[in-house]
């Protein structure tokens, strides 16, 4: 038999090793990315379960922080509601009150309608209810000019000086005469 040329040449021995060490090379080199696809997936995986228990941790603290706003916010209605209230009251009050003032202000002038104001009638140092009566019984016939009849038939409730005595100065005498006629 002879030899032709076109045939290709039996690979030796030693480039079948060569070549079987190349594909070992090749399969160490996957290997050892295998392993670390497998590190990564693992690491994956950890960090899969840590997302899962922060996106609970999260989720809690959403129910908390729901709960604790409707709370707040029912307590806002409530204090709203009170506050209403409390202004409601105020108003009525302050109409009370301003009803209050005007009747005593009624009532004072009322009370007061028998009384007759006197001033600049001198005062003596020792001065008592009696004598104040007097000094103004005198100021009424010399200064006012009225009759001693009139001026003795007048009765009075009540003669006094107003106010806390100051030396030097005279005080207002108030009489409140028993009938507003006689005033």
């Amino acid at each position: 038999m002879a030899t032709t040329s076109n045939c290709p040449k039996e690979p030796s021995n030693a480039d079948i090793v060569t070549y079987l060490k190349r594909k070992d090379d090749r399969i160490c080199l996957m290997d050892k990315k295998f392993e670390a696809i497998d590190k990564l997936e693992k690491k994956v995986e950890g960090v899969n379960g840590d997302l899962k228990k922060i996106w609970a941790y999260l989720h809690d603290i959403d129910k908390k922080t729901s709960e604790r706003l409707r709370l707040i916010e029912e307590k806002t209605e409530s204090v709203d509601f009170a506050l209403a209230q409390a202004i409601s009251k105020i108003s009525s009050l302050e109409k009370q009150r301003d009803g209050l003032k005007i009747d005593l202000t009624y009532l004072q002038s009322q009370s007061m309608r028998n009384n007759l104001v006197c001033t600049n009638i001198p005062e003596a140092l020792t001065e008592n209810p009696d004598t104040t009566e007097n000094k103004l019984r005198e100021f009424m016939v010399d200064k006012i000019k009225i009759t001693q009849d009139l001026v003795s038939q007048m009765s009075f409730e009540r003669v006094h000086r107003m106010g806390s005595k100051v030396d030097g100065k005279n005080r207002n005498i108030v009489a409140k005469f028993t009938l507003y006629k006689e005033k």
